[in-house]
């Protein structure tokens, strides 16, 4: 009897942490990497419960840039495209955040023009929908969550 095949792990999930479905697989490895004061825009979506980050960088076309990383400014709208391409919802509202890596767990910040301003009408995500983001968070990297 020969073992289950791999899955096949689609390379616009690499270096994220999601609880998407293979991108989740992706998450072990992702982690091994993550050090205090890197930071990891985020797209939520309320009616799957799923979300998807990526490195936040000054620069995502830098020679020293992790693979997929987004800009600090404006990442917010680059992952929601590519999560809409993974499991559709384009005009489903959405909640962005920014996760910040530190020594216990992540501190999660809740600004972006991007995302949260186009659904929400205000740069802040609604306080409605933060407690299931960081639940997300924590239960996809075994981390401790807190808002920032």
């Amino acid at each position: 009897m020969q073992p289950p095949p791999e899955p096949q792990l689609r390379p616009e999930t690499a270096n994220s942490l999601s609880n998407l479905e293979d991108a989740a697989l992706r998450n072990p490895e992702t982690l091994r990497d993550v050090r205090p004061g890197d930071a990891f825009s985020g797209v939520y979506h309320p009616a799957s419960g799923r979300f998807m980050s990526f490195r936040s960088v000054d620069d995502p076309a830098a020679m020293d840039a992790p693979v997929n990383a987004v800009n600090r400014y404006g990442g917010h709208g680059e992952i929601e495209d590519k999560m809409v391409g993974l499991i559709g919802g384009r005009d489903d509202k959405k909640v962005a955040f920014t996760m910040f890596a530190e020594d216990d767990g992540f501190a999660v910040g809740w600004r972006s023009r991007s995302v949260n301003q186009y659904y929400h009408g205000t740069i802040a995500a609604p306080e409605e929908y933060r407690a299931a983001v960081m639940d997300a968070i924590s239960q996809a990297t075994g981390r401790r969550v807190w808002s920032r």
